[in-house]
Order: structure tokens, then C-alpha cells, then sequence
């Protein structure tokens, strides 16, 4: 049936076209790009805009895009399998990476044959998903990593381990589950990308941070005027360090990037962890 907008929600759809053509006019599409390390990032708008304007369709992805969205995905997608390799692990560059590419491959996006035929500096999309994947692997916090203590894995810093960052951990996590959809789901129906070995991989990494955001969830703000509002509620802060330096209290973002840290994990909306993050969120 027919839907008719809203007011508020074509406004939405008017402000991410504009945002869209600021970023293409401003080179965020080209290779190279101007975006850098959040190329990733820029991609992941594009292939997440609704081609009617209508907020109940599916995202475009790549094959429902216009072939102007379409040539700017193909030259972003190029960007990101041309650096992969002269690069080592970033958190934030290596997470928005990874989940533009697998959405862009899962839905159609053409590989290195269509974007740099020929060219030997360039990788498959396949082989830079294992790229990125492998060094966020090696670089978590984990026992074999020098770090026993359960309530100090999980987490990454921003070139690796060594701290318990919330804000590096949240890019980590989202990249290496939209790569564990890239090994799983195939593309449009095709087993190319399938790797069973590096899905049960992520699979345990997720784990193991869905753990550490319940081991260091703290109770208080780092808003004094609401920072203890109900007993069971919880929260976690830009940094789990908590009563050490660099330690923070809970915050909305860090917070609300917890929920789905754990629902990747393993966890579902009913798991006691996840709602009482939800409660310390609806409290505030």
C-alpha cells in the first residue's frame, strides 16, 4: 500500500540528499578520498539512503542505487582496496571499512576486475576483508595478548591493544559484525565470500566483548545533574579504566554503543545486562 510521509520524514530524506551531494561535491567519493580515514563512513551513507525518500523502504545498498550513486560507491569501494594494503590496523578506519565494504558487496557492489582490472595494487574485496579482519583479530585485548584477567578483554585501543576504549572498541566490533554477515550471507546468492573459519572467529571476539561490557558496566553519569537515577541500572563511559587515569563514568553514546556491542555478542534485548544498559538509557 501507499505511504505517505510525513512532513518530519521528508525533511530527513531532503537534509541526507544534501548531505549526500556535500560530501560528493567535497570529494568524500573520489579515489582518493578527501574522507581518508572515515572514506568508510561516507560509503556507508550512500548505501544506506532510501532511493524513494521513503524511511520504510530497504537501504538502496549498491544495486538499488541511481548510476550516479552507483558510479561514486564504485570509485569509493576502489579507495578502500587500494589503501588496505599499505595500512595496519586503525580502529576507527579499519571498522568503517570493513562494514562499507560488506555492505556494498552484499548488495552487488563489482569487485576488482570492474574497478582496477589489471592492476596488480589492488586486492579483491575478499582479500581485503581478510586483511582488516585478521589485524582487528590480533589486536583485541585477549589472553594470548597479555591480558588474563577476564574483565580487561575484549576491548581495543586505537593501534591495538592496550587500553579499555570504548570509543575505538564500538568501530571494532560493528566492522567485524558486518564482516561476519560478508563470510555468511554470500552475494546475492552466490558462496564467494563464504569462510566459515573466519566467521567463528569473529564469532568468538564478539563474545569476548559482549563479556567485557558486562564485567565493566558502572553504575552514575558523567552528568551530575542525573547520575544515579534507578539501583539496577548501568552504563559504561568513553574509557572502563573507571577510578584509574582515563577513567570515565557512563555516557549516553558510549552507553547506547554498548547495547549493540552486546547484542552482536550474543546477547538478546531480554539479556539482564542489555536491559539494564536500556534502563540507564530510557532513565536519561
Amino acid at each position: 500500500s501507499a505511504y505517505a510521509q510525513t512532513n518530519f520524514e521528508q525533511d530527513v530524506g531532503t537534509a541526507i540528499d544534501r548531505g549526500i551531494e556535500w560530501l560528493a561535491n567535497n570529494g568524500a567519493f573520489n579515489n582518493p578520498s578527501s574522507a581518508g580515514d572515515a572514506s568508510g563512513l561516507a560509503m556507508l551513507a550512500l548505501l544506506e539512503k532510501r532511493a524513494s525518500g521513503d524511511p520504510t523502504d530497504p537501504p538502496q545498498g549498491y544495486d538499488g542505487a541511481s548510476a550516479t550513486d552507483q558510479a561514486r560507491l564504485r570509485s569509493a569501494a576502489a579507495y578502500i582496496l587500494d589503501r588496505a594494503n599499505e595500512t595496519s590496523f586503525y580502529a576507527y578506519r579499519d571498522g568503517n571499512w570493513m562494514f562499507a565494504l560488506s555492505e556494498y558487496a552484499r548488495t552487488g557492489g563489482p569487485d576488482k576486475s570492474v574497478l582496477a582490472p589489471g592492476n596488480a595494487d589492488y586486492e579483491t574485496i575478499k582479500q581485503v576483508m581478510d586483511r582488516l579482519v585478521d589485524r582487528t583479530l590480533a589486536a583485541q585485548q585477549r589472553a594470548a595478548n597479555g591480558y588474563p584477567n577476564p574483565i580487561d578483554q575484549g576491548y581495543w585501543c586505537y593501534t591495538g591493544p592496550g587500553c579499555k576504549d570504548s570509543s575505538t572498541t564500538q568501530f571494532a566490533v560493528a566492522g567485524l559484525a558486518a564482516a561476519k554477515s560478508f563470510y555468511t550471507s554470500g552475494k546475492s546468492g552466490d558462496d564467494a565470500f563464504n569462510d566459515a573459519g573466519r566467521a567463528a572467529s569473529v564469532d568468538t571476539a564478539l563474545a569476548l566483548s559482549r563479556q567485557a561490557y558486562e564485567l565493566n558496566a558502572y553504575v552514575g553519569s558523567d552528568n551530575a545533574s542525573c547520575f544515579t537515577l534507578s539501583a539496577t541500572e548501568r552504563g559504561h563511559g568513553y574509557n572502563a579504566n573507571f577510578g584509574s587515569v582515563g577513567g570515565y563514568r557512563p555516557s549516553l553514546q558510549q552507553t547506547a554503543s554498548g547495547v549493540y556491542i552486546q547484542l552482536f555478542g550474543g546477547s538478546n534485548v531480554n539479556t539482564p545486562m542489555v536491559q539494564q544498559y536500556m534502563e540507564w538509557l530510557r532513565n536519561r
